[in-house]
């Protein structure tokens, strides 16, 4: 399936012209977030978690998942700038365990 869109390319300079019924591959900007932090979709545990390292310790913290972009997430709300988040995923992970940072 697919979707017709016709488009007007003004000042765009083209290498080879466009002939007509070409199939092209187009970005189209979703909108502007605001106040979400954007990191990979490992980071987010149980769709609504992550966790944050504090005094080599792990922090459950929960968040808003705002929307998916490719292999990202944004979220909002539980993090703070400066935080130190667990993108990495692990399978028995927890609030208080100890952690290094490599």
């Amino acid at each position: 399936g697919g979707v017709q869109v016709f488009a007007r390319l003004d000042g765009t300079d083209l290498t080879k012209p466009l002939r007509p019924g070409a199939f092209v591959t187009i970005t189209v900007p979703d909108r502007t977030y605001r106040a979400v932090a954007r990191m990979p979709e490992s980071a987010l545990y149980n769709g609504d978690t992550v966790y944050v390292i504090k005094d080599e310790r792990l922090v459950k913290r929960d968040v808003e998942l705002v929307a998916r972009i490719d292999n990202d997430v944004l979220l909002r709300g539980g993090l703070k700038m400066g935080d130190w988040v667990v993108i990495t995923k692990f399978a028995e992970i927890g609030p208080g365990q100890k952690v290094e940072v490599r």
